[in-house]
């Protein structure tokens, strides 16, 4: 079974997605946390979505303690295929991601990092998550439910099934892309 590890701020309806998208095809999931984020909330969350994600914390500016969590993760789930960092703002993590070297690197942001480049160059495919226009979907919010997943939802959904087209045999040739989702009803 692939292993797709997932590294984001916080587990919201995005994050949600993205493991329920892996997860439907085939994917084991680890999610990394930041150390801020509320654990026990979290795995509340994806319980009663029935995630069978592998939820944990990790102090993701501090790329000693970063290293020290993806050799565990190595050790008890194997060697992740697939890696995702999810609107994080430390780039610490990129050089721990890189050293995964055979996994698929895919970023999820929001608006374009300084650390764009460097990205490219690493190998990182790129998701820029924009709404075009007035009226446009606003970003992901805190009101929005996470039972939404569930459902063809717009840009949550297209930003999950970009990722997993990233991790997949098809782009194996795509490396350094960025790729701007606008929101969904624009792509369906």
């Amino acid at each position: 079974m692939r292993l797709c590890v997932i590294f984001a701020a916080r587990f919201d309806s995005e994050v949600a997605t993205l493991c329920f998208c892996f997860e439907q095809t085939g994917y084991r999931i680890v999610l990394l946390l930041a150390h801020d984020a509320d654990l026990a909330c979290s795995s509340q969350q994806a319980g009663d979505l029935e995630l069978a994600a592998c939820i944990e914390k990790c102090e993701m500016d501090d790329s000693a303690t970063l290293q020290s969590t993806m050799e565990d993760i190595r050790t008890r789930h194997g060697v992740p295929d697939v890696l995702i960092g999810h609107r994080l703002k430390e780039i610490t993590w990129l050089s721990v991601m890189q050293a995964f070297s055979p996994a698929r690197l895919i970023l999820v942001l929001e608006q374009p990092a300084a650390t764009a480049p460097a990205m490219q160059a690493a190998g990182f495919n790129t998701i820029l998550v924009a709404h075009a226009g007035a009226l446009a979907l606003p970003l992901v919010s805190e009101e929005e439910p996470l039972a939404l997943v569930r459902q063809r939802g717009g840009r949550a959904y297209e930003v999950a099934m970009l990722a997993l087209y990233l991790a997949s045999s098809e782009a194996a040739h795509i490396h350094g892309a960025t790729m701007t989702v606008h929101s969904g009803r624009y792509l369906s």
